[in-house]
């Protein structure tokens, strides 16, 4: 089985890939199913570009899910690959087909960008080229592809949705939807334990802040940031803990704004004006 752990970059992907890693390797041990575990870099010379089974948002996703499936015995095996692509035709196919199983963390998008703002800066201090420059504004430019990653990750692929809240402060939730879609019976107690033990192996996961738009960014920052990425925003409400708009500042339902087709249909449909 190919496990491809889909991610909106900045909200706990890598968390979310390793509570999935160590939940297989664990319950491989008791499982009837698969015979080992291993991140695509492993499973071919060919794919070890792909290290820690990682596929970069410039590679074919569906041409290298398709050569696994087509020249390797996947399903004895425990495949996982990690990315921030969005999802496209072909493995879309693949997912509806159950020849693959997916799963995929989001976040709000003010969060989102809160957190660009801090790798990028931690980058620059370390000298490292990984994030570009990124202030609020700039930050909000790439919110809208964020929001078409979303849409394609969640619209009719049986990929599973996990909201950031849920990885920072209840993981055993995580790990139960993870085992139960791979059918797995992993020791929950050494996975949690390895999880939280030390975050800081996790990247920017560390801080593990959830909803820091509601005391870093004014209302209105959080709208405009909000109709960047509205699928995604209203979506991000409804999986919280309460349903609750009122950080929006919205007149109404959160369903409407995450059934919003653009930005602009947005502006319209609430006559607010972004600052």
């Amino acid at each position: 089985m190919i496990l491809i752990c889909f991610g909106i970059p900045k909200s706990g992907s890598t968390a979310l890939f390793n509570i999935c890693w160590h939940a297989a390797h664990s319950g491989i041990r008791q499982s009837q199913n698969y015979r080992d575990v291993i991140r695509l870099s492993d499973v071919d010379p060919a794919f070890a570009r792909y290290a820690h089974g990682f596929v970069s948002n410039k590679d074919d996703l569906g041409e290298i899910i398709d050569a696994v499936l087509t020249t390797h015995d996947s399903q004895e095996r425990l495949i996982f690959i990690k990315t921030h692509n969005s999802c496209q035709k072909t493995v879309r196919n693949f997912l509806q087909q159950e020849k693959v199983t997916g799963i995929g963390s989001f976040r709000h998008p003010a969060d989102v960008a809160l957190s660009l703002i801090d790798a990028s800066f931690r980058d620059r201090a370390k000298g490292i080229e990984r994030f570009s420059y990124f202030d609020l504004d700039s930050a909000a430019h790439v919110l809208p592809w964020f929001n078409k990653i979303y849409r394609s990750l969640f619209d009719d692929t049986n990929c599973i949705p996990v909201y950031y809240d849920w990885i920072a402060q209840a993981p055993e939730a995580v790990l139960g939807l993870i085992t139960k879609r791979l059918n797995l019976v992993p020791d929950t107690a050494d996975v949690l334990g390895y999880f939280n033990s030390d975050k800081q192996r996790y990247g920017e996961f560390n801080k593990g802040v959830t909803r820091r738009r509601l005391s870093e960014l004014s209302p209105q920052q959080v709208l405009d940031l909000a109709f960047q990425a509205p699928h995604l925003a209203g979506a991000s409400l409804l999986y919280e803990n309460k349903f609750d708009c009122s950080d929006l500042a919205l007149p109404e339902s959160v369903i409407d704004l995450a059934q919003l087709d653009s930005t602009d249909r947005a502006r319209k449909k609430f006559a607010v004006k972004p600052s």
